[in-house]
């Protein structure tokens, strides 16, 4: 659950409209676990618009957002850890 958790949370630091390149890029270039990492090579090649769109196609919606889950994650000891806020999604 805690990997779902952190996911969110850096779905959420990306900028959108944004492609699984994007996203491997953008984790790799930040640190992000490899479980994460992982999860983001089995999107599809596409475009996403949004963070549930991500998490959609790698089947992992819940009935919250991934917005209302980083909101209610944030001020937590480990929020900010190696989680880039507002970044570009990997654009070089």
């Amino acid at each position: 659950m805690e990997h779902h958790t952190r996911l969110e949370k850096f779905l959420e630091g990306t900028e959108y409209p944004t492609t699984k390149a994007n996203l491997v890029i953008y984790a790799e270039r930040y640190g992000i676990e490899h479980q994460i990492s992982q999860r983001l090579l089995q999107l599809p090649e596409r475009k996403f618009d949004t963070p549930t769109e991500v998490l959609s196609a790698l089947g992992l919606v819940r009935s919250t957002s991934a917005k209302d889950s980083v909101e209610s994650h944030r001020g937590s000891s480990n929020y900010d850890r190696n989680i880039p806020q507002g970044g570009k999604g990997g654009h070089s």
